[in-house]
């Protein structure tokens, strides 16, 4: 009986401690998902998120069509994106086109701090490598 309440007791601070970590404001995303670029294996819901981050806040000069297929106009886009952007340790990112750890951290970055959390958007947190 002892044992099962201390169970019990380690379960509810162990679910505590994860919903208080999840509401820290801390942005959580899959880590491990493919890279974005030629040579990969480019999952259409992460080309898109990165399509429409690129769009939003990459300073693109003009919009390019979010289908979540990876080709010249959206490796651009991600460049133009990555040269105005610094990874989690403020160095810039290489601009290279592709959506690797560093860059997709910096674009779920500029999602969490423009407050995007919606669910269309919301699934870039899950499909982006970070």
């Amino acid at each position: 009986m002892k044992l099962r309440r201390t169970r019990l007791a380690a379960t509810a601070l162990g679910l505590a401690g994860l919903s208080l970590f999840a509401s820290s404001g801390t942005a959580q995303a899959a880590h491990g998902m493919p890279y974005v670029g030629y040579g990969y294996e480019n999952i259409p819901a992460a080309v898109k998120c990165a399509q429409h981050i690129s769009n939003v806040f990459g300073g693109y000069s003009g919009p390019i069509i979010e289908d979540g297929r990876y080709g010249p106009e959206t490796e651009w886009a991600i460049q133009k994106f990555q040269k105005r952007m610094v990874d989690t340790g403020r160095a810039p990112l290489v601009a290279d086109g592709i959506v690797g750890p560093a860059t997709g951290s910096a674009m779920l970055r500029v999602l969490w701090d423009a407050g995007i959390r919606d669910a269309e958007y919301g699934k870039c947190w899950a499909a982006l490598p970070s």
